[in-house]
């Protein structure tokens, strides 16, 4: 028999009285009440009467509960407000003790105890949002499943364990900022192991009859009989006897009273003697710290033992890592744990060291530059000799775990204190803090707070502690290690007297971290190394004059006088510190993010090309060749060799990088017919620029020529096919880098996914848009593809006869280019410069035009100059350049695909971006242009006043773009957009800030109980803000059309097409028909359009997509039947089913899901691997392997 919900029961109880049923109520929750009131008082007879009044309150209110009240929020919600309100005097004053006593304990000491998790749960449950607070009190306090925390809340079960983790999280939160100091999964399963305790025994159905007795009209209604506690007993017993009773209660209410009183003398007389105990305590502690800051070596013996300990706790951590279990499906893969730090620390006079570096990174192949250009070379005794010493150590941990390193284990000179960790969206190491101070065991007449500790540039001291700070994290990427070099006082008299006191001597701190898996193996390759003609190259702190960072080029002389750094473009009284140099004005290249040292200028070039021939050293030519060397070079590849010969290869091309030229020519379609000629520019620039190319193909497919029918569900599939084709075809033949030139919607996406996955040099280059079509006689009408499907919609209601249907489609597409308005197409070309990851101005180029070969052209030459540079994807394709992908998107009124694309692509990149930072960047961004569909223009009329430069340029001026992001060019954005001249003067297209078409973005994220994972909405503001209307349901789009066509939609409608989803169509088809026909019939203002497919680009009007979840795995859309009523507010960004939540839990039980449409093929697998619409509908996600 199925258990009847909570609501069932209290329906039962407030229509016929049913006591049984309230009985069953007490009994599924009397414990979970009285835990919160024990948890609240520490008083179980109290906890007993503040039960009794919760369940007396809901049998007097259970008739006014509003409906969709989750019950055990509000039994939880009342116990925690009853218990607050009858011991508010005493809960301040045991705060007030629980302070006092944390004061005697660090503040980050981690506390996993219930003792301290449990007098605070409530509160902290309390603090979180209804929605988080009823999803875990469902699950950890009502043992409820997460199917039935789904189904009471209107959700799936994958949504359901998302918010039980958020819940989760946000609890951790709350806590750690109040001193309790816990991880998720522990507070998991202390929650489900002490957050329900047992009721006394039979206790249940007291309160029962308690509870109904208190509810009893006065009039004509007997009292039950049940036990009471004296603090109650007067409230029942009143109104039947009056004067006995009095005085019973009197003496019963003192004798409770004097009980109370003398609880509270013996807590007080058990605090005061704890009190004299811990100042008692304290009195030892003081004289011990004074003895101990007597002796200095005691002190340091104590810290050595501390890192003698740590160490030993590390290795225990790395050896339990690899026993570390798999996320869960739906939680985030944490980022790898472990790092192995090694540390050379070398120590000489400063006249033995001469050009010491400051602080800086550089490849770990760079090291021995720099060490030559000291006069470091010679073995270890040699160097002792000369008053050099050197030793090495190494260490592993866990990311954000302390690890300490003794430098010189035989004199132990100096001690090293990290703490890194591994960078969430990279490969790096952060090193968060480095401590220096001197080891123990150093002489007893040396006094290291008079001697000092060993000092790192840009360092605080901690007195108390012997040490310095590293202030600022500093990223270390995979290959590349950190030196650290100060001058230092007196540290000769540490060894014994080698030098005399007050000699100065030279520290250098040779710092490389690695992270590593479990078996010790580097996780991360080492990364390209530096071009040919460039040496080794230092980056120093500070800024020089211009503004620009120091970078210094190691010179080796033949004195060691002479020996020292090149600071290009700096005088000698520009340089930093006391560096040996030699000085050069030439131009100074600019120096780009992380390891990236580039664009230099030819006369830099040269400097840099002599400089590296009289050093001796130069980066091999095999670093421009990471992937192609593997495959081509050496006698047992000969056979690779041969198969390249007849595809144009030469001896000579064998030591060239290989680049891909990845085209997506078809005549499938006019948006790619020209790419072929594009292609060839592209190896033409980049066998120009010093590679050897390699032409090849992908596939793509028409949305315009597929739109309304089955053909559209292999549209979005197709972005993956591109995506994995290109990752195949790249990975496959080792190719160093690659550009890839799309026109259709998904080349664009599908071509960035699988740059970010491969992470290797590469540039995108976009097709170019078509130029407008027009009728003949009337010039002035500009025709697009959309001009057609809405033809379509007015032929249907009369406004249009065959003939002219026919004109329009014969002139629409004149020739070859992708959609001519902000549609998809352009949409994301202009997203992906703005990203960074195509050349300037690539985005707004005529498809038949000299500036888009040229485009190509330089883009092949862009790869190879990425290789020489080491500039990868992954070091572009930031946060926020994500950001700055928006905000262009948002300004020119682009197409909601860009929602989809841009969190597809930022999860390939390993970036974390929601459907929240799109609301968040979009409420400071306004739309400016007047573009197609929404607007006028098409985006040939925007090339021909300057393209999307000039409007980022305004963007960036305003503050609204990241300027300090890097680009393919190894510029930065804002290095890229200096000299753009603005707009000329009364263009109408791209509107003024002050009178933009929409003050915020038209790109909308909504919510609510038709989308609890979120719904895009294109709100251009023509339409309205606010759309109410009855629903008119239609399961597939053909249907929907069908309607719409022959007059079933009217207005005041809202259309809802469902089972369109990424599993449900499968393929997330775009509702461009539709749409299309509702503007064609003159029903925009009047009609709107919800759906868990997706749009075209060219989609106008009241439309709301990506509704998730989707249909098919039983979300909301799927329970909406006609006739109800919903609402569309772009103002609260909500979109509501005016349906009671009883009413959609009683459609979620007879719901079943449709059989799949597909069992065999392309679009099955995609079906079984697909994401929801909200994570991008991506196919790699979480996979089970």
């Amino acid at each position: 028999m199925q258990q009847k919900s909570d609501a069932e029961l209290l329906r039962e109880y407030t229509d016929r009285r049913s006591e049984a049923a309230f009985g069953e109520i007490v009994r599924r929750y009397a414990d979970m009440v009285y835990s919160v009131a024990v948890r609240q008082l520490g008083n179980e007879s109290e906890a007993r009467d503040v039960a009794q009044t919760v369940f007396v309150d809901l049998a007097r209110k259970a008739g006014g509960l509003p409906g969709g009240t989750v019950l055990i929020g509000w039994l939880h919600r009342a116990s925690r407000l009853t218990a607050l309100e009858q011991q508010r005097a005493d809960q301040r004053r045991l705060q007030r003790e629980r302070r006092a006593m944390e004061l005697f304990e660090p503040s980050d000491k981690p506390v996993d105890d219930w003792n301290a998790i449990g007098p605070k749960l409530d509160e902290a449950i309390a603090s979180l949002g209804e929605d988080d607070r009823n999803a875990l009190l469902m699950r950890f306090f009502g043992n409820r499943s997460l199917a039935d925390v789904g189904a009471a809340l209107g959700i799936s079960e994958d949504a359901a364990q998302k918010r039980v983790s958020r819940a989760l999280e946000r609890l951790r939160e709350w806590l750690s900022a109040r001193g309790v100091h816990t991880a998720t999964g522990t507070l998991s399963a202390v929650l489900m192991a002490n957050a329900v305790q047992s009721a006394p025994a039979g206790w249940a159905g007291s309160l029962v009859s308690g509870a109904l007795a208190g509810n009893a009209k006065a009039a004509g209604v007997a009292w039950s009989v049940f036990p009471l506690t004296p603090a109650k007993t007067a409230f029942v017993m009143v109104p039947l006897i009056a004067g006995l009773v009095m005085v019973t209660l009197s003496r019963s209410s003192t004798e409770r009273e004097l009980r109370e009183v003398r609880a509270q003398l013996e807590e007080q007389r058990a605090a005061v003697a704890r009190l004299a105990e811990e100042n008692e305590r304290l009195s030892g502690l003081e004289e011990e710290l004074a003895r101990v800051r007597a002796d200095s070596r005691e002190l340091l013996r104590l810290r050595a033992e501390v890192g003698r300990l740590r160490r030993e706790q590390a290795e225990r951590e790395v050896e339990s890592a690899a026993m570390v279990l798999p996320a869960e499906p739906g939680e985030e893969e944490p980022a790898p744990g472990q790092i192995h730090f090694k540390a050379k620390m070398i120590v000489g006079s400063a006249n033995r060291m001469p050009g010491a570096p400051s602080t800086g990174l550089l490849p770990q192949e760079q090291l021995e530059t720099i060490m030559r250009s000291m006069g470091l070379e010679g073995d270890d005794e040699s160097l002792r000799a000369k008053g050099v010493h050197i030793s090495e150590s190494q260490v592993t941990t866990l990311s954000g775990r302390q690890a300490q390193i003794v430098a010189d284990p035989a004199k132990r000179a100096v001690s090293l204190d990290i703490i890194a960790r591994t960078a969430t969206n990279s490969e790096s190491v952060v090193v968060e803090r480095l401590l220096v101070s001197p080891a123990p065991d150093l002489p007893d007449d040396i006094d290291p707070v008079e001697q000092g500790a060993v000092v790192l540039p840009d360092l605080a001291i901690a007195p108390d502690e012997l040490v310095f700070l590293v202030k600022d994290p500093i990223s270390v990427p995979p290959g590349c290690l950190l030196l650290l070099t100060q001058s230092i006082a007196d540290v000769g008299r540490w060894r014994e007297g080698e030098k005399e006191p007050g000699e100065r001597e030279t520290l250098l701190v040779v710092f490389t971290p690695t992270v590593i898996d479990p078996a010790g193996n580097p996780l991360y390759a080492t990364p390209t190394q530096l071009e040919v003609d460039d040496p080794g190259v230092v980056m120093f702190p500070g800024h020089a004059p211009s503004g620009e960072p120091i970078i210094a080029v190691p010179v080796q002389g033949e004195g060691s006088a002479r020996r020292g750094f090149l600071f290009p473009g700096l005088a000698p009284a520009e340089v930093p510190g006391e560096n040996p140099i030699v000085s050069d004005k030439s131009p100074r290249p600019c120096l780009a993010r992380k390891r990236v040292f580039g664009n230099t200028s030819p006369s830099m070039k040269k400097t840099l090309s002599g400089h590296s021939k009289r050093n001796g050293k130069a980066t091999k030519q095999d670093s421009l060749r990471p992937y192609s060397s593997i495959l081509l070079d050496g006698p047992e590849r000969a056979p690779a060799r041969a198969m390249l010969y007849p595809v144009g290869f030469k001896p000579e091309d064998f030591k060239k990088p290989i680049i891909g030229i990845a085209s997506t020519w078809s005549m499938v379609t006019p948006c790619n017919m020209h790419i072929d000629q594009l292609a060839r520019e592209a190896e033409a620039g980049a066998n120009a620029g010093g590679g050897k190319a390699i032409v090849f193909n992908t596939i793509t497919v028409s949305d315009g020529i597929s739109m309304g029918t089955e053909g559209m569900k292999y549209s979005l599939v197709s972005r993956e096919v591109i995506a994995d084709s290109i990752e195949a075809v790249v990975g496959a033949e080792g190719m160093d880098g690659f550009v890839a030139i799309g026109g259709c919607d998904k080349n664009m996406p599908g071509s960035l996914i699988a740059m970010a996955r491969l992470n290797r040099p590469s540039v995108f280059v976009y097709g170019g848009t078509i130029l407008p079509g027009c009728l003949t006689g009337d010039a002035s009408r500009k025709l697009d593809i959309v001009s057609v499907f809405e033809a379509v919609g007015a032929h249907a209601n009369r406004k249009l006869d065959n003939a002219g249907l026919q004109q329009i489609e014969s002139c629409a597409i004149p020739g070859a280019g992708s959609c001519g308005g902000m549609y998809t197409a352009n949409t994301m070309a202009s997203a992906i410069e703005a990203l960074g990851m195509s050349l300037p101005n690539s985005s707004a180029q005529n498809a038949i035009s000299d500036a888009k070969k040229d485009d190509c052209r330089r883009a092949g030459a862009a790869v190879v100059n990425m290789l020489k540079l080491g500039i990868r994807p992954r070091d572009i394709m930031t946060k926020k350049a994500f950001e700055n992908a928006i905000t262009v998107v948002i300004a020119l009124g682009g197409s909601t695909n860009a929602v989809l694309h841009l969190l597809a692509i930022a999860h390939a990149a390993k970036v974390k971006l929601t459907l929240d930072d799109f609301t968040r960047v979009g409420k400071r961004v306004p739309v400016l242009a007047d573009l197609k569909p929404s607007g006028r223009h098409l985006m040939s009329e925007l090339v021909a006043i300057g393209g999307i430069r000039p409007l980022m340029k305004e963007l960036l001026d305003r503050g609204l773009l990241h300027g300090d992001c890097l680009t393919v060019t190894g510029e930065t954005l804002a290095e890229t957009l200096k000299g753009v001249k603005p707009y000329p003067k009364g263009q109408t297209i791209v509107q003024p800030f002050d009178k933009p078409i929409k003050k915020d973005s038209h790109l909308v994220i909504l919510r609510g109980n038709l989308a609890p994972e979120g719904a895009v909405a294109k709100i251009s503001g023509k339409e309205g803000l606010r759309f109410t209307g009855k629903a008119i349901v239609f399961n597939s789009e053909e249907t929907a059309l069908h309607a719409i066509l022959d007059g079933t939609v009217k207005a005041g409608h809202v259309v809802v097409i469902r089972y369109e989803g990424p599993r449900g169509g499968p393929g997330m088809r775009e509702m461009l028909s539709p749409t299309s026909a509702i503007m064609g019939k003159g029903l925009g203002k009047d009609v709107a359009l919800i759906t868990d497919g997706r749009f075209s680009g060219g989609s106008h009007g009241f439309v709301v997509g990506h509704v998730t979840p989707e249909a098919y795995v039983g979300g909301p859309i799927a329970l909406v039947k006609n006739g109800d009523e919903i609402t569309i507010d772009a103002v609260k960004r909500e979109m509501t089913l005016h349906v009671s939540a009883a009413e959609l839990r009683k459609r979620k039980k007879a719901w079943t899901r449709p059989a799949p449409r597909y069992t065999r093929g392309v679009l099955a697998k995609y079906a079984h691997t697909v994401t929801s619409a909200s994570l991008g509908a991506v196919t790699d996600m979480d996979l089970e392997l």
